[in-house]
Protein backbone atom coordinates (compact mmCIF):
# COMPACT_ATOMS: atom_id res chain seq x y z
CA UNK A 1 0.00 0.00 0.00
CA UNK A 2 1.36 3.49 -0.90
CA UNK A 3 1.99 6.21 1.34
CA UNK A 4 -0.53 8.06 -0.01
CA UNK A 5 -2.97 5.22 -0.19
CA UNK A 6 -2.11 4.53 3.59
CA UNK A 7 -2.80 8.41 4.67
CA UNK A 8 -6.46 8.10 2.90
CA UNK A 9 -7.16 4.86 5.17
CA UNK A 10 -6.12 6.90 8.06
CA UNK A 11 -8.04 9.89 7.05
CA UNK A 12 -11.08 7.58 6.24
CA UNK A 13 -10.64 6.04 10.19
CA UNK A 14 -10.40 9.44 11.60
CA UNK A 15 -13.98 10.55 9.74
CA UNK A 16 -15.42 7.41 11.58
CA UNK A 17 -13.89 8.56 15.31
CA UNK A 18 -11.58 5.85 15.20
CA UNK A 19 -8.70 6.48 17.60
CA UNK A 20 -8.20 5.52 20.61
CA UNK A 21 -10.85 3.06 21.36
CA UNK A 22 -10.53 -0.57 21.82
CA UNK A 23 -11.21 -2.01 18.20
CA UNK A 24 -12.04 -5.78 17.86
CA UNK A 25 -11.82 -7.34 14.00
CA UNK A 26 -12.85 -10.31 12.95
CA UNK A 27 -11.26 -12.08 9.82
CA UNK A 28 -12.90 -14.32 7.67
CA UNK A 29 -10.86 -17.24 7.39
CA UNK A 30 -11.14 -18.68 4.04
CA UNK A 31 -7.76 -18.61 2.84
CA UNK A 32 -5.59 -15.60 3.65
CA UNK A 33 -6.93 -13.09 1.05
CA UNK A 34 -9.09 -11.24 3.59
CA UNK A 35 -6.45 -11.57 6.34
CA UNK A 36 -3.84 -9.89 3.68
CA UNK A 37 -6.24 -7.07 3.15
CA UNK A 38 -6.49 -6.42 7.13
CA UNK A 39 -2.69 -5.80 7.62
CA UNK A 40 -3.10 -2.47 6.48
CA UNK A 41 -5.93 -1.66 8.34
CA UNK A 42 -4.56 -3.04 11.37
CA UNK A 43 -1.54 -0.80 10.83
CA UNK A 44 -3.74 2.35 10.25
CA UNK A 45 -5.76 1.14 13.67
CA UNK A 46 -2.69 0.91 15.46
CA UNK A 47 -1.32 4.50 14.31
CA UNK A 48 -4.27 6.11 15.51
CA UNK A 49 -3.47 4.93 19.27
CA UNK A 50 -6.29 2.06 18.93
CA UNK A 51 -5.81 -1.32 20.90
CA UNK A 52 -6.82 -3.89 18.30
CA UNK A 53 -8.13 -7.40 19.33
CA UNK A 54 -8.61 -9.94 16.66
CA UNK A 55 -10.39 -12.80 16.23
CA UNK A 56 -9.76 -15.35 12.97
CA UNK A 57 -8.52 -18.98 12.86
CA UNK A 58 -6.68 -21.19 10.29
CA UNK A 59 -4.29 -19.81 7.92
CA UNK A 60 -5.75 -16.20 7.91
CA UNK A 61 -4.93 -16.32 11.65
CA UNK A 62 -1.60 -17.28 11.50
CA UNK A 63 -0.75 -14.48 9.05
CA UNK A 64 -1.58 -12.10 11.76
CA UNK A 65 -0.29 -13.39 14.25
CA UNK A 66 3.15 -13.60 12.20
CA UNK A 67 2.71 -9.63 10.89
CA UNK A 68 1.93 -8.62 14.56
CA UNK A 69 3.50 -10.89 16.93
CA UNK A 70 2.18 -8.55 19.92
CA UNK A 71 -1.23 -8.39 19.16
CA UNK A 72 -3.76 -9.63 20.62
CA UNK A 73 -5.47 -12.72 19.04
CA UNK A 74 -8.00 -14.80 19.91
CA UNK A 75 -8.61 -18.15 17.52
CA UNK A 76 -12.40 -18.79 16.88
CA UNK A 77 -11.65 -22.28 16.23
CA UNK A 78 -13.63 -22.65 13.34
CA UNK A 79 -13.26 -24.90 10.21
CA UNK A 80 -11.99 -23.78 6.79
CA UNK A 81 -14.22 -24.09 3.67
CA UNK A 82 -14.01 -26.51 1.20
CA UNK A 83 -14.02 -25.46 -2.41
CA UNK A 84 -14.12 -27.30 -5.75
CA UNK A 85 -12.20 -27.21 -8.97
CA UNK A 86 -15.10 -25.28 -11.10
CA UNK A 87 -17.25 -22.32 -10.44
CA UNK A 88 -20.39 -24.87 -10.36
CA UNK A 89 -18.96 -27.17 -7.94
CA UNK A 90 -17.68 -24.27 -5.80
CA UNK A 91 -21.28 -23.17 -5.47
CA UNK A 92 -22.69 -26.48 -5.38
CA UNK A 93 -20.39 -27.34 -1.96
CA UNK A 94 -20.79 -23.13 -0.78
CA UNK A 95 -24.62 -24.76 -0.37
CA UNK A 96 -24.23 -28.04 0.85
CA UNK A 97 -21.93 -26.15 3.52
CA UNK A 98 -24.41 -23.71 4.21
CA UNK A 99 -25.66 -25.07 7.29
CA UNK A 100 -22.48 -24.98 8.83
CA UNK A 101 -22.43 -21.28 8.04
CA UNK A 102 -25.33 -20.48 9.84
CA UNK A 103 -23.77 -22.28 13.12
CA UNK A 104 -20.98 -19.94 12.79
CA UNK A 105 -23.12 -16.87 12.84
CA UNK A 106 -24.45 -17.79 15.68
CA UNK A 107 -21.62 -19.29 17.34
CA UNK A 108 -19.84 -15.66 16.07
CA UNK A 109 -22.18 -13.77 17.07
CA UNK A 110 -21.93 -15.64 20.81
CA UNK A 111 -18.49 -14.99 20.90
CA UNK A 112 -18.52 -10.73 20.28
CA UNK A 113 -21.11 -10.52 22.49
CA UNK A 114 -18.45 -12.45 25.18
CA UNK A 115 -15.79 -10.41 24.09
CA UNK A 116 -17.40 -7.69 24.52
CA UNK A 117 -18.51 -7.93 27.79
CA UNK A 118 -15.12 -8.98 28.89
CA UNK A 119 -12.75 -6.90 26.90
CA UNK A 120 -14.38 -3.58 26.72
CA UNK A 121 -14.59 -3.14 23.48
CA UNK A 122 -15.07 0.25 21.77
CA UNK A 123 -16.18 -0.68 17.84
CA UNK A 124 -16.62 -3.59 16.13
CA UNK A 125 -15.15 -4.23 12.50
CA UNK A 126 -16.16 -7.69 10.58
CA UNK A 127 -14.26 -8.84 7.27
CA UNK A 128 -17.16 -10.84 5.93
CA UNK A 129 -18.07 -12.35 8.89
CA UNK A 130 -21.90 -12.21 9.29
CA UNK A 131 -22.11 -13.11 12.48
CA UNK A 132 -19.13 -10.65 14.09
CA UNK A 133 -21.73 -8.00 15.28
CA UNK A 134 -22.98 -6.83 18.81
CA UNK A 135 -26.48 -5.49 19.64
CA UNK A 136 -24.76 -3.14 22.40
CA UNK A 137 -21.28 -2.18 19.92
CA UNK A 138 -21.07 0.00 16.72
CA UNK A 139 -20.67 -2.75 14.36
CA UNK A 140 -19.13 -2.38 10.79
CA UNK A 141 -19.13 -5.17 7.82
CA UNK A 142 -16.57 -4.59 5.88
CA UNK A 143 -16.92 -6.49 2.49
CA UNK A 144 -16.98 -6.08 -1.81
CA UNK A 145 -19.92 -8.61 -2.18
CA UNK A 146 -23.15 -7.10 -1.53
CA UNK A 147 -24.38 -9.34 -4.09
CA UNK A 148 -23.33 -12.67 -4.25
CA UNK A 149 -22.69 -13.78 -7.16
CA UNK A 150 -24.54 -17.48 -7.72
CA UNK A 151 -25.42 -19.46 -10.51
CA UNK A 152 -28.20 -21.25 -8.06
CA UNK A 153 -30.75 -20.54 -5.41
CA UNK A 154 -30.22 -16.53 -6.29
CA UNK A 155 -33.25 -14.88 -4.65
CA UNK A 156 -32.96 -17.12 -1.44
CA UNK A 157 -28.48 -16.35 -1.22
CA UNK A 158 -29.31 -12.52 -1.81
CA UNK A 159 -32.20 -12.44 0.66
CA UNK A 160 -30.15 -13.97 3.31
CA UNK A 161 -27.40 -11.72 2.06
CA UNK A 162 -29.32 -9.05 2.79
CA UNK A 163 -31.20 -9.81 6.22
CA UNK A 164 -27.59 -10.52 7.57
CA UNK A 165 -25.82 -7.60 6.73
CA UNK A 166 -28.79 -5.58 7.64
CA UNK A 167 -27.85 -6.59 10.96
CA UNK A 168 -24.56 -4.23 11.00
CA UNK A 169 -25.06 -0.48 11.85
CA UNK A 170 -22.46 0.40 8.35
CA UNK A 171 -21.35 -1.24 6.00
CA UNK A 172 -17.97 -0.89 4.46
CA UNK A 173 -17.11 -1.30 1.03
CA UNK A 174 -12.64 -1.20 0.60
CA UNK A 175 -12.50 -0.71 -3.49
CA UNK A 176 -14.20 1.63 -4.06
CA UNK A 177 -12.11 4.43 -6.44
CA UNK A 178 -11.19 7.92 -4.22
CA UNK A 179 -10.41 9.42 -1.08
CA UNK A 180 -12.97 6.92 0.97
CA UNK A 181 -10.75 3.92 -0.20
CA UNK A 182 -10.03 1.20 2.10
CA UNK A 183 -8.03 -1.19 -0.40
CA UNK A 184 -5.85 1.57 -1.36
Amino acid sequence: MTEHAKKNLQNFLLSKKLSEKKVLLGILNWGIGHASRCIPLIESLQHLGNEVIVVSSGLALSLIVGSFPKLTCVDSEEDSVRYAKSALGTSIMIGLQSPRFIRNIKKEYALVEELCRERNIDFILSDNRYGFRSSEVKSVFIGHQLNIPTPIADAVVQALNRKYLNRFDEIWVPDVEGPNSLAG
